[in-house]
């Protein structure tokens, strides 16, 4: 934007110098004109008072014409230079612009950067921990799996003991049934 705002001040510099070359250009055409024509009336020596009034009002009105123009193209100078003193002052801004918004990007890339790592530093320590509590579940359910099979091999014990405990009982109780009954019938006899 810098560079077509100076190439837009200096293109119409450029009018305006060539504008002023141009006036002045005619002035001095417009002065030799009448030194010419003053050159004529001294060489031709008629020269005379009624010859004069013309010759001093065109000089009058050439000098008019001068000043008319030298003012508007004094004030036509002065509105360029404000313009130009404007977008001068507006290329600024834009300037300063740019370099506040480039500082902000660079500002929230660098934010951006620092949480995208914080983020990707709390993941790797949580997939740790998933991993972690994922192998002491395993080991639980291993060590789950372990004390059920020796609950089952505990318990197929109890029952075979009690079996054998029952099957001893039953033997024992039908001794000494036998051993009352064979102490019955010999206290008989």
């Amino acid at each position: 934007m810098g560079a077509e705002l100076s190439s837009s001040t200096a293109e119409s510099s450029s009018k305006l110098e060539q504008e002023y070359i141009y006036n002045l250009q005619q002035q001095v055409y417009l002065q030799e004109l009448e030194l010419k024509y003053v050159k004529q009336q001294k060489a031709s020596n008629t020269f005379d008072a009624s010859t004069s009034e013309p010759v001093e009002a065109s000089l009058h009105n050439i000098k008019g014409t001068y000043k008319h123009m030298e003012t508007d193209f004094a004030k036509r100078l002065e509105q360029e230079e404000a313009r130009q003193s404007e977008l001068r002052e507006e290329a600024l801004r834009a300037v300063m612009h740019e370099k506040r918004a480039h500082a902000e990007k660079t500002k929230v890339v660098e934010e951006l950067a620092r949480v995208r790592e914080q983020f990707s530093s709390q993941r790797q320590e949580l997939t740790a921990e998933v991993v972690g509590l994922q192998r002491e579940l395993e080991k639980c359910f291993l060590h789950e799996k372990t004390l059920r099979t020796e609950l089952e091999q505990a318990s197929a014990q109890l029952k075979d003991l009690r079996t054998f405990s029952d099957g001893a009982d039953a033997q024992a109780c039908q001794r000494e049934r036998e051993r009352g009954s064979a102490l019955m019938s010999a206290g008989h006899d």
